[in-house]
């Protein structure tokens, strides 16, 4: 759904004292506007987010992964194995999948399809134990024959994520069938519920494999996996992640066989994940062209923003406002 918010003159007895403009030659005033897609599909990251890579296996699925380690990828369990699909939804999950020979599994750093480079072939793989429900445990972890020593690894945030928390999410997308799978990010992305093990997320994004990361939004960490969709009766329906945090056990098992996890040690010559958001103030036409979703026209400026609210603080160098359209927005100023 592709919502078109147009802007609004409102009279000045309207008004908010937060900023409003006033038409030259005239006391009338006016509050920006703002063009919000949802769900987002996010951006291109452009480089950003380096330790996101591609798993090519037996599945016809473009799937993500996310490096722990030098030779360490996190990544779903369905990937894998390649039984089921994100594109399912999680009441489709029935039984685990068979993971198959290690080296099957190829990792491809890039970001796309077309210009992806084999780095790596698993050795091994560590997934979770016998009996574990193949849709609420969806994580498996690459253990690699070789180091993939110039990109920065990603940590694991000990301490997961809530509802209501924000996360930046990383996938491959393709654009239609035969297309090319292309590295897509996602800012600002609310987290709206939560399980024991999962986090639901409202976005809709992740089609074909999933099995990228989602990051929080301030450390950057590592806190799910995404997994499969789950339908919302009238409306996109929301992403379903495994949250990472309940198996901390099965990373650090993945970690303990690694030859590089320790070694491994900060370089200002590695590739390392932007910081902040990816295109706050950036020029747009509309929401599409933005990481959050939203463009707002503000006097005769259109850039890239988010929502904000109260507890949902705007960057540095940007305030919360009221748009014509009733949205609250992050403004420059």
């Amino acid at each position: 759904m592709h919502i078109v918010l147009r802007p609004l003159w409102l009279a000045s007895s309207w008004l908010f004292a937060c900023g409003a403009q006033t038409i030259p030659g005239s006391n009338a005033p006016f509050l920006p506007s703002v063009d919000i897609v949802e769900p987002a599909r996010g951006v291109p990251d452009r480089g950003d987010d380096p330790a996101v890579v591609l798993i090519a296996s037996q599945a016809p699925l473009a799937c993500a992964g996310v490096l722990l380690a030098p030779d360490v990828v996190l990544t779903a369990w369905h990937c894998v194995g390649g039984a089921g699909s994100a594109s399912a939804p999680a009441s489709s999950c029935t039984s685990a999948p068979v993971l198959p020979p290690p080296s099957s599994l190829r990792v491809l750093v890039g970001a796309d399809g077309a210009s992806a480079v084999e780095r790596a072939r698993a050795r091994a793989i560590v997934a979770p134990g016998a009996g574990a429900d193949p849709c609420t445990a969806d994580l498996a972890l690459l253990v690699l024959d070789q180091t993939i020593d110039d990109i920065e690894p990603v940590p694991v945030d000990p301490t997961g994520a809530a509802q209501g928390d924000h996360l930046r999410t990383v996938e491959f997308h393709t654009a239609g069938q035969g297309t090319v799978a292309t590295r897509f990010r996602r800012d600002h992305v609310p987290v709206v519920g939560t399980t024991s093990t999962g986090l639901q997320v409202d976005e809709a994004a992740c089609s074909g494999g999933c099995g990228g990361p989602a990051l929080d939004e301030s450390s950057g960490e590592v806190v799910g996996v995404a997994s499969h969709w789950i339908p919302q009766p009238g409306r996109p329906g929301l992403d379903g992640y495994v949250a990472v945090e309940p198996f901390l056990a099965v990373v650090g098992e993945a970690l303990a066989a690694s030859t590089a996890a320790a070694a491994n040690a900060p370089s200002a010559s590695l590739q390392k994940a932007a910081k902040g958001p990816a295109d706050m103030g950036a020029s747009c036409d509309n929401g599409s062209d933005c990481a959050a979703g939203a463009c707002v026209t503000d006097g005769d400026q259109r850039y890239c923003t988010r929502r904000c609210s109260p507890p949902d603080a705007c960057p540095t160098h940007f305030k919360c406002e009221e748009t014509s359209e009733h949205q609250t927005v992050c403004i420059q100023g």
